[in-house]
């Protein structure tokens, strides 16, 4: 009887008489409210009592306290298996939210010209939209430093180089292009996505990109002729334009010194495998990326960028060696124009607006 639940309304002990504890909710029973191992014990000791009170042998109760247990092991199996059936609803009830979730409409720019298909809310199409000019709009800034580039090793090297040295970089611009649509832009951000849950998957290459090959991703064909366009584009010029500027630092330490076809097989490498490899292991989150727990952290690429696009200067420069007669007779090297190289460093200061305000960190 001490281990049994109180009644509604029992007086407790050491207490004032008229007041009455609080009984359990209408409707639900008193050892409802008593914790299990309470319950079973309050079984044992009733069950106890009863035989005693019949006058029952100890073999009998203890046969008695067996059975009981039986039970109580029963009910727990069957507890326990209501239990797992409950996880699995649950987990079919996820399922199903999580299946809903993915048949909702489809936002597209051509709205809702089917029932899986809806127009993007005001909110999201500015979003997007500011994105998008943001990325172009900084891209464009970084390709003119292009220019700036050109007007300085122009303006700084001798004059009869100067037709060459132009021709040099607007070329090599075509080639990086070229390179940088193929299999550039696959191979630094086509992968890893192991923190990338938008994409749903977690492909883990660490050192080079594996899909996106020529403008794979820039378009959703939606069918009946209607396509729709993703951020990828905008990422991708913004991103061909920084490629071009780490594969033009080398140009000034080779000028007068490489010919015309070497440089530009020089620039096929550099815009389609070492510059991306680079990327993919940095901004595109591989190997280098998870050395610490913050990432890895570049302010606008002076590590990828300026770092990667220096040593291939370095390697140019050591490779070809000093122009002919270069320190024996320096008068011969005075710079052509130096109108040019002003012009060129005022391009190039107005272009790293561009540059600093578009690249990741």
């Amino acid at each position: 009887s001490r281990l049994a639940p109180p009644r509604p309304g029992a007086r407790p002990k050491g207490g004032d008489p008229g007041a009455a504890q609080p009984g359990p909710p209408e409707g639900s029973a008193p050892e409802a409210m008593a914790p299990r191992p309470l319950q079973k014990a309050w079984a044992v000791a009733t069950l106890c009592a009863a035989a005693g009170v019949g006058g029952a042998t100890n073999t009998e109760i203890k046969d008695r306290i067996d059975e009981l247990e039986a039970i109580l092991r029963s009910q727990q199996r069957i507890l326990q298996g209501q239990d797992e059936r409950v996880a699995i609803l649950e987990g079919l009830a996820s399922a199903g939210e999580g299946a809903r979730r993915l048949q909702a409409p489809t936002q597209t720019i051509h709205g809702a010209f089917d029932s899986e298909h809806v127009a993007y809310s005001d909110r999201e199409a500015w979003a997007r939209m500011i994105s998008q000019v943001w990325l172009i709009l900084c891209g464009a800034l970084v390709f003119f430093m292009q220019a700036g580039f050109a007007m300085i090793e122009v303006g700084t090297c001798r004059a009869r180089g100067m037709n060459t040295i132009a021709m040099k970089y607007l070329t090599h611009t075509c080639v990086a292009v070229i390179c940088w649509w193929t299999i550039g832009w696959a191979f630094a951000f086509g992968g890893p996505y192991e923190l990338n849950t938008s994409l749903g998957k977690a492909v883990k290459s660490d050192i080079i990109g594996h899909e996106g090959f020529a403008g794979d991703q820039f378009y959703t064909s939606l069918g009946g002729g209607r396509y729709e366009p993703s951020m990828t584009i905008a990422r991708w010029f913004q991103q061909w334009a920084i490629c071009v500027a780490a594969t033009s630092i080398a140009s000034g330490a080779v000028g007068e010194r490489m010919c015309f076809s070497g440089y530009l097989v020089y620039a096929a490498v550099m815009s389609a495998l070492v510059y991306p490899i680079v990327v993919c292991c940095t901004w595109g989150r591989g190997w280098i990326y998870d050395i610490t727990d913050a990432g890895f952290q570049d302010m606008a690429g002076a590590g990828i960028v300026h770092l990667c696009g220096g040593t291939a200067a370095l390697v140019g420069a050591v490779a070809t060696g000093a122009r002919r007669d270069r320190w024996t007779s320096p008068d011969r090297f005075q710079p052509s124009n130096t109108g040019l190289v002003a012009l060129g460093t005022f391009i190039l200061w107005f272009g790293w607006y561009g540059f600093y305000g578009s690249a990741p960190a």
